[in-house]
């Protein structure tokens, strides 16, 4: 299916509660497919086909029957879903596929499948909880922005979101032009100067309109903008006009416009706009997730309301205490259960083969979103900092 509304946290939470609840109150095991090629391949069956297979194969080689009927049960599951995991990417059309797709399945019966045009990456999962990480990704990473293309008399509003746009309006200027009629008679002589005159005016008095439409256009960015919940705006147009745009609006307006690029897209489709802010979007992403990292660590260096390291977050997620948490995109979390339902990074004194949870990142995501705590995965040039600290930070709420 083709998501018909943006991903938030709550849906992820949600979606987290109705794949871990058993068939019959015991939790079972859920399979977790992400699937993502190349743009210049992502419509070619044979590449989706082959990606998928190969990682749907490798993932029942790394889960061999056991012995014990329980585990043999498992296994059936995981070849039955993963199956109809092959089924259910083979029957989508080229123009469901998106840029990245996403499946979950249990053997209890709960499914669900996502086209996505933001990256997810490949990957393949069988365990006792669904692997969320790519999708909380895409949520975090993905502020809803708004997109103005300008050509003089007329603009289009449009709203990108999660890599999808969609045209909000289109205006266009009013423009009087009835008396401006071009001087068109015969050339000579002692009419060159007049007839220059005469030009220059009509084009004066036509920027002058255009500029009026402009400054105008600003209000209407902003109420369009606080409506469809933009928290950036990018906009197309001129150098000119998008810095008169820009100085137009207020300055809580004017601080969201993201830097004008060098790519002139006027005239571009909606696929290809999409495209485009998704690469700007994703650029201010990680500058402000640098910024954001870094304040978090300066803050608990200095003795603040703040923890850095595993173990110290772990300890206040299960507290619910933390605030803000940020965890490096590609750590790998195992823990041991407490009895105070948080996890320790080793096991119990005397006990070497005490249980272990291998995906306690997944509970550090679903505990933090069921809190209310912020939760982002960090990656790209704040990912240095953050995986120095331990690979993580949290921000507290007391």
């Amino acid at each position: 299916m083709a998501l018909t509304h943006p991903l938030t946290p709550k849906d992820i939470l949600a979606l987290a509660q109705r794949l871990m609840e058993g068939g019959a109150g015991e939790p079972g095991k859920v399979l977790s497919v992400y699937l993502e090629l190349p743009p210049d391949v992502r419509h070619e069956r044979r590449r989706w086909s082959s990606t998928l297979n190969s990682g749907l194969r490798e993932l029942r080689s790394q889960n061999p029957s056991g012995r014990e009927p329980a585990a043999r049960d498992l296994d059936r599951d995981l070849e039955r879903l993963t199956d109809l995991a092959a089924a259910s990417f083979q029957g989508l059309s080229p123009e469901l596929r998106g840029r990245s797709l996403a499946y979950f399945a249990t053997s209890s019966g709960q499914s669900w499948q996502a086209s996505l045009q933001m990256s997810t990456g490949t990957s393949f999962a069988w365990h006792t909880r669904p692997v969320l990480r790519p999708l909380l990704a895409v949520v975090t990473g993905a502020p809803i922005t708004g997109v103005v293309v300008l050509a003089q008399d007329k603009a289009r509003l449009l709203s990108w979101r999660q890599g999808l746009i969609n045209e909000e309006q289109v205006l266009q200027a009013d423009l009087d032009t009835s008396d401006w009629r071009r001087f068109r008679a015969a050339a000579g002589a002692d009419r060159s100067q007049g007839a220059s005159t005469h030009v220059d005016d009509f084009q004066a008095r036509f920027d002058e309109q255009i500029d009026h439409f402009v400054r105008g256009l600003a209000n209407q960015v902003a109420a369009q903008g606080k409506a469809a919940g933009w928290e950036l705006v990018t906009v197309f147009a001129t150098p000119r006009l998008a810095e008169l745009l820009a100085s137009s609006m207020v300055p809580s307006w004017r601080e969201r416009v993201l830097p004008p690029g060098d790519v002139n897209l006027i005239k571009a489709g909606r696929e290809e706009l999409a495209e485009h802010v998704t690469g700007e979007v994703g650029r201010w992403h990680q500058a402000r997730q640098v910024r954001e990292v870094q304040s978090a660590l300066d803050l608990a260096r200095a003795g603040g309301a703040a923890a850095v390291g595993p173990q110290d977050c772990l300890n206040l997620i299960a507290q619910h205490r933390v605030a803000q948490l940020y965890f490096q995109n590609d750590i790998t979390l195992a823990g041991y259960p407490r009895e105070d339902g948080s996890y320790n990074l080793y096991p119990p004194p005397g006990q070497p083969e005490a249980e272990v949870e291998p995906q306690l990142i997944e509970w550090v995501i679903t505990t933090c979103l069921a809190s209310g705590a912020q939760v982002t995965p960090v990656g790209g040039p704040a990912a240095k900092p953050l995986a120095d600290a331990g690979g993580m930070v949290a921000t507290l709420r007391y």
